[in-house]
């Protein structure tokens, strides 16, 4: 009988992977983790791309899952759990655009998101797209806020 001379044989783990958000808008971005030592790759670049720190930018509506390679070992992860990039709310002002300090108006969409002022000392903005004016803005300062005085953040289910 012959025997083989025996050889050591190296398992390594799958690396864990992670992400930050399962929701963002198109342009917008959220984190993998790991943020280093590997490389990304997006199950669709046409939904959202990967840079090498673990970045994900959404490009276009769709659902995309992304896998990562451990440089040291070669070991491809398990995919993470899916992204859904949405399309970002169209969003108008459906009531008067001037208001006085303690007035109101309307933006739209009155749901589906959650509204949040930039300049919460200015206005203030509930979740069903009240705006409420608190303050003057100075006239040197008005064109500005009026360009980008609120946003909205989209939310979990519509």
């Amino acid at each position: 009988m012959c025997l083989l001379p025996s050889t050591n044989i190296t398992v390594y783990p799958k690396p864990t992977v992670n992400i930050a958000n399962n929701t963002i808008c198109v342009g917008n971005t959220t984190q993998l983790t790991p943020s280093v030592g590997g490389i990304w790759t997006s199950s669709n670049t046409a939904v959202a791309t990967v840079n090498a720190s673990g970045i994900v930018t959404g490009v276009s509506s769709g659902v995309v899952f992304f896998t990562f390679t451990e440089n040291m070992t070669g070991c491809l992860s398990d995919p993470t759990s899916n992204l859904t990039v949405s399309p970002k709310p169209v969003v108008s002002v459906t009531g008067n655009n001037t208001i006085c300090v303690g007035q109101t108006t309307q933006l739209s969409p009155a749901g589906g998101g959650t509204w949040a002022s930039l300049s919460p000392s200015v206005a203030s903005v509930d979740n069903n797209g009240v705006v409420t004016g608190l303050s003057m803005v100075p006239y040197n300062l008005l064109l500005p806020h009026l360009k980008a005085v609120f946003q909205i953040l989209p939310g979990l289910s519509p």
